[in-house]
């Protein structure tokens, strides 16, 4: 059955990653908040659905959409300084906040868990596809601007 849900939140992803590229800080305040909150409960609607998974592949489907939100919050950080706009950041850092004020600071550990299992992996996922997509897109950013 397709994934309906986790599709549209890829989308909304790819969307804020262009409000930053773009320096449209409206645009990004409207979907930012959609795209994390998508993010976290794409987590745990796979921790329902990888159940009788191999705990590797299950380990790697609920990694990504959380290694997903932090490279576009490390990316948010990132045009908040290139494009000298702080509310960029301090957007994305208040959602953050509160939802670690929220839930505890107990989810840090979740998240530095899932973080340094993919990490560790020697392969591209198809999630790591659209992480590589923003990698490449900065990169030719910032040669555009160090080009004579």
């Amino acid at each position: 059955m397709p994934d309906y849900f986790g599709r549209a939140v890829h989308v909304v992803g790819e969307q804020c990653f262009n409000t930053l590229q773009d320096n449209k800080l409206d645009d990004f305040k409207e979907l930012f908040p959609y795209y994390f909150m998508g993010s976290l409960s794409e987590h745990y609607v796979l921790q329902k659905t990888t159940q009788d998974w191999q705990v590797e592949r299950k380990l790697l489907a609920l990694s990504g959409p959380v290694i997903d939100l932090c490279h576009l919050s490390g990316y948010a950080l990132f045009f908040a300084e290139f494009h000298q706009n702080q509310q960029l950041w301090i957007e994305c850092k208040t959602i953050w906040d509160n939802y670690l004020e929220q839930n505890g600071k107990e989810i840090l550990n979740v998240l530095a868990a899932l973080i340094a299992y993919e990490t560790n992996l020697y392969a591209i996922t198809d999630r790591g596809l659209l992480r590589t997509q923003w990698e490449m897109a900065i990169k030719n950013l910032l040669t555009d601007v160090t080009q004579p």
